[in-house]
Formats: C-alpha cells, structure tokens, sequence
C-alpha cells in the first residue's frame, strides 16, 4: 500500500517487519486521530441536508399554495363571467322589451335608449370578466409549471367563440 511505500526508506527495509508495522500503525491510528473531524463533518453534511431538505419542502409547499390561489381566482372569474353574462343577457331582452314598447308608442325613445346604454356595458363587464377568466387561467399554468402549450388540433369550439362584431350588433339583438 501506499504507507508501506512511504515507510521503507530503501528497498532493503522494504520487507523489514519493523518498518511495516510503524506503517500500520500510523494507519490505524489515523482514523482515530481523525475522529472528531469526521463526527464535525457527519454533522455538518446532515444539517446541510436538512437545510435543503427544508428549502425543498417550501418550494413545493409554496408551488401547492400558487396553484390553489390560481384555482381559486379561476373559479371566482368564471363565476364572476356567468353572472355578468345572464346579465348581459337580460339587458339584452329588457332592450328588445323597450324596442318593443317603442314601436307600440308605449314608451318614449329615452327608455330605449337607457336599455341601450345598460345592454353595452353589461356587454363591456362581460367582456372583462371573460378577459380575467383567460388571465387567470394562464396564471394556473404558470402555477402548474409554465409547461402547457397548445395542440395543433386544440381549437376553440365554434359556440365559444364569439366574433368581434358581437359588441357592434343591432339594437336588442342578442349577445
């Protein structure tokens, strides 16, 4: 070994017991000279480990808590979408009401008018409410890890989707 090297001086004391007992006995007692150097370095290595063992479980516990808040904002803007949309929905058929009464000379142009005005905001905040529900739904998948793409086929369906004229329709029609 590498002490038996060390300890013969020259090739004769190579075999000499002497030498190779002074050898092994300066391996034996190494480890116990080394003694509390390693139990220092045990100790360091685990609260090196448990520091990264802590650090590990509050980035998962943090990635846990981002993607229960992205739910949570998700479901509150989809709720947020459906109430603005029935109300979208009824301003609409309150302004094709107010038509109505228009033409029958029930009521005055005014009346038409101010349904007019409350049908294209409703139609404004659900509008917003759908925006927030896409943001939201991209911040759950940043939450989720920033790793969803698109299919090629992933498509919209067609009842969900709504063209850009929607806003610019006739008075009274539906949304």
């Amino acid at each position: 070994t590498a002490d038996i090297g060390k300890a013969a001086m020259t090739g004769g004391m190579f075999f000499n017991p002497i030498s190779t007992l002074w050898s092994l006995g300066a391996g034996i007692a190494a480890p116990i000279y080394n003694g509390g150097a390693l139990h220092a370095q045990r100790r360091a290595a685990l609260d090196q480990y448990k520091a990264v063992s802590d650090q590990y479980r509050g980035t998962v516990l943090n990635a846990f808590r981002e993607v229960a808040d992205a739910l949570r904002a998700l479901q509150g803007a989809d709720t947020s979408y459906q109430h603005r949309l029935a109300a979208q929905t009824a301003a609409g058929a309150a302004l094709r009401l107010a038509e109505a009464r228009y033409r029958d000379g029930a009521t005055d142009y005014a009346t038409v008018l101010d349904a007019e005005i409350a049908y294209q905001q409703d139609t404004v905040a659900a509008i917003s409410a759908r925006s927030q529900r896409y943001l939201d739904s991209v911040a759950l998948f940043v939450a989720l890890g920033d790793g969803w793409q698109p299919e090629a086929g992933d498509a919209r369906p067609a009842s969900d989707a709504q063209p850009h004229s929607a806003i610019h329709q006739s008075p009274g029609a539906p949304a």
